[in-house]
């Protein structure tokens, strides 16, 4: 994974930089280029300056293994393509297992579409790009009153039950994440209810939703990130996730020690579906300090947003920032 060549870890760190100000209230910027820490590595050094003091970061791409992929290339001509309709640096982040749409007509229409949402993100950076999904509702029983639902509608299976009669069986796998607004999740619920009341008995019927990706703007040139992981990929979690970050955290602690700075920060991409559903900080929590021994903060980051996984301040430049 070459940073010169794939414009991804400087987007990151860009990112980083967001979420460091708006922390501390102070502004962060970049100081120099981003450089591949080692060559077998999804894992990057940069300088940041942070209110006048020097930091030194390191980005971590999760899973590290997966620099080699096939699934680079189509990513690579995406971020091409996205890099040419959007006003600043972007980045989109891909649920797990939700394939990249390389294909046309659906890559032209990905490309517009990122275009439009970093056009229009909220205050925090973040808009929406909707991807179409079908869900396959099925009719098994006559009597009651349930959902079996597997996919991104699993977790709302409750609310359909006031609202239908019968046993339905709904395959969701196509959502892999959900708008996050209210009033788009109801317009689904209500989808779905509706056709529900028209079923026969063993009657499958199609029905067209959306799953939604995060865009985030991060500023700077117009420039284009994917944070995904490969369809193929085994889960980032469980023992391949503390194999990954025994490799890369001691790497990127290491590299920040020889550096002259103010602070040490790391931050780790994962390809969670949600920030409330990454692992990564977990994991880290459980390892003996010493492996990420040198660094004052690990931010974990997913879905466009981060958290802190491990706060070891002791640096005058990181004291404002509160914890999150």
């Amino acid at each position: 994974m070459n940073a010169k060549r794939d414009g991804l870890p400087r987007l990151l760190a860009l990112a980083l930089c967001g979420w460091l100000s708006s922390r501390t209230r102070h502004p962060a910027t970049l100081v120099d280029d981003v450089q591949q820490l080692e060559s077998d590595l999804r894992l990057f050094s940069v300088s940041l300056d942070l209110g006048g003091s020097r930091l030194a970061a390191a980005v971590a791409l999760l899973p590290q293994d997966a620099a080699n992929d096939p699934w680079n290339s189509p990513r690579l001509q995406l971020q091409e393509r996205i890099a040419a309709e959007v006003p600043a640096g972007t980045l989109v982040w891909i649920p797990p297992e939700a394939p990249l749409p390389e294909y046309e007509p659906n890559a032209s229409e990905f490309v517009h579409a990122v275009g439009e949402a970093a056009r229009h993100v909220d205050p925090a950076g973040l808009a929406e790009v909707r991807i179409p999904a079908s869900l396959y509702l099925k009719r098994i029983e006559e009597d009651g009153n349930y959902m079996s639902a597997t996919g991104g509608l699993a977790p709302l299976w409750a609310r359909w039950t006031d609202r239908i009669r019968g046993v339905y069986s709904l395959d969701s796998r196509a959502i892999r994440r959900l708008p996050s607004g209210d009033e788009e999740r109801d317009r689904v619920i209500d989808l779905v209810a509706e056709h529900a009341s028209r079923l026969a008995i063993g009657q499958l019927v199609k029905l067209e939703a959306d799953e939604a990706w995060t865009v985030q703007l991060v500023g700077g040139k117009p420039a284009a990130g994917i944070v995904g992981l490969p369809e193929t990929h085994e889960p980032v979690a469980g023992a391949p996730l503390r194999r990954d970050l025994r490799r890369a955290v001691p790497a990127a602690a290491e590299a920040l020690r020889r550096q002259d700075a103010a602070g040490r920060v790391l931050l780790v991409a994962s390809p969670a579906t949600y920030l409330s559903e990454e692992t990564t900080s977990t994991a880290l929590r459980g390892f003996d300090p010493a492996l990420y021994a040198g660094i004052d903060l690990v931010l974990v980051a997913a879905d466009g947003r981060a958290r802190t996984a491990i706060d070891l301040r002791t640096s005058a430049a990181l004291t404002a920032l509160a914890a999150s």
